[in-house]
């Protein structure tokens, strides 16, 4: 995925969460946090008024996990 001004070098930026807090499925990753200012896909701050923040998570396992969830959410909405 893209990268974001937030990421540190172990860690990959997911997208952004609309929301405050980290979604309930995802909790258990003990590297998942959200970030502090959300971007567009144009690079451009979004307004806090969207209320969305950037998700990131550590490379290797807790990657691989946040993976998983996400494509059996996926699978399972086909």
């Amino acid at each position: 995925m893209a990268s974001h001004p937030e990421q540190s070098s172990d860690e990959v930026f997911v997208g952004n969460h609309h929301g405050i807090d980290v979604p309930e499925e995802l909790a258990h990753i003990p590297s998942l946090r959200l970030g502090t200012i959300a971007y567009g896909i144009d690079g451009k701050r979004l307004p806090e008024s969207y209320s969305c923040r950037p998700m990131l998570v550590g490379r290797g396992a807790d990657y691989d996990e946040y993976n998983r969830i996400r494509e059996a959410e996926f699978r399972a909405i086909r």
